[in-house]
């Protein structure tokens, strides 16, 4: 558990935290020890409390508590207050003021931790509404790449997929992480976050999408040569704009209540009872090499694959296909990681426009469609 204190000095938090706040919080903290409650105290450095840090640090060790220092992070309510939190550069000196204090009372000393990535399930960041996100500057920055909410994500089931999911591949953390025993002190950097992509190439268009795609899923079209697996031939689903690009180059789309658009997975005479009992009706723009005779106009839904968009229980998750020869491969290799991390990479730089039609159409096919063998095999890559 932890609980920001800023100060001990009840103005100088209330001029942080609000009013009418820090009586709760010290009579929390006494019930906290009283219980025997295992609680870290949080605070934030800024030029309100810069001359705290070391009464911060005797209360902490008077109470058993752990204790976590952080430099402000410009963003939530601190955007706006940010000349007035703001520390100048002659006043941080926070690094050597903590490692002097901490020897002082603990007699501990400060390491600096790895420099890596610390986006991983170890540890979660849970906003108050129950969206959930790696880490909480993913949560501040780019609060889109939430994996799920608590209260619909099937949570479980997605911990004990990625039980072992970490990025520490990557090395862009806008923090240095320093420890000892009791206290912790995270320093920001000039670092950006390999989360926090430029909004400057903001995928705009379906046309954008899918170039993307081809160069994101590249790998894959290697692994198609001799895969067998059929459900990539199946129900293609479409956009209102392919549906209409498909019909003027001469494809033949399926309507089904008047809602939702399919390429024509119809043979002839074939009904379209008959068709729905096949787990995998047969593409007829595949050919028996594998290959796609419609590619310049390929739909969203196979361009995407394995990627693909499932309900689990009620709720819309992106999924990763399993059975796919090119979803084998990334768990053999262990690339799968990287894969996951340009998966939020993507998902990030899709126009939410475009995004929130995608997620629409999908609903719509989920409530129309049912597999006869049950659902395909899958890993959750994150709420939809």
């Amino acid at each position: 558990m932890g609980i920001s204190l800023e100060s001990l000095n009840k103005s100088k938090f209330e001029e942080i935290r609000g009013n009418n706040t820090y009586d709760v919080v010290i009579s929390n903290l006494n019930k906290i020890k009283n219980n025997k409650i295992n609680c870290a105290i949080y605070a934030t450095i800024t030029s309100i409390n810069k001359d705290d840090i070391e009464e911060l640090l005797c209360y902490a060790k008077q109470n058993s508590f752990d204790i976590h220092f952080n430099e402000l992070s410009v963003s939530g309510r601190a955007v706006f207050n940010k000349k007035i939190l703001s520390l100048k550069d002659k006043e941080n000196n926070n690094l050597e003021k903590i490692s002097h204090y901490i020897g002082k009372h603990y007699n501990e000393k400060l390491k600096i931790a790895p420099e890596e990535c610390w986006a991983n399930v170890e540890s979660l960041q849970v906003a108050a509404n129950g969206d959930f996100y790696f880490c909480t500057e993913i949560k501040q920055k780019t609060p889109f790449l939430k994996i799920g909410n608590l209260k619909t994500f099937p949570f479980k089931r997605w911990l004990n997929e990625q039980k072992d999911l970490n990025f520490e591949m990557m090395h862009d953390c806008p923090y240095s992480v320093y420890y000892s025993q009791t206290v912790t002190f995270v320093k920001n950097t000039t670092n950006k976050c390999c989360f926090v992509h430029s909004t400057t190439n903001k995928l705009k268009t379906l046309n954008d999408i899918k170039k993307y795609l081809g160069k994101f899923l590249i790998e894959c079209e290697e692994h198609c040569i001799n895969c067998k697996y059929p459900d990539c031939m199946g129900y293609i689903w479409l956009l209102k704009q392919e549906k209409d690009q498909l019909l003027k180059n001469g494809i033949d789309v399926l309507n089904i209540n008047n809602q939702i658009n399919f390429i024509n997975f119809l043979n002839n005479n074939q009904e379209i009872n008959d068709v729905i009992k096949c787990k995998y009706p047969k593409c007829l723009y595949r050919s028996e090499d594998g290959k796609c005779s419609i590619q310049k106009i390929k739909p969203l839904a196979c361009k995407l694959y394995p990627i693909s968009l499932a309900m689990v229980g009620a709720t819309l998750c992106w999924t990763l296909n399993l059975d796919c020869a090119y979803s084998q491969y990334l768990i053999k290799s262990g690339n799968i990681k990287v894969f996951i991390y340009n998966f939020y990479k993507f998902i990030n730089l899709i126009d939410k426009i475009i995004y929130y039609d995608i997620i629409k159409i999908c609903k719509e096919v989920e409530n129309v469609t049912k597999n006869p063998d049950g659902p395909n095999k899958f890993i959750i890559l994150k709420e939809a």
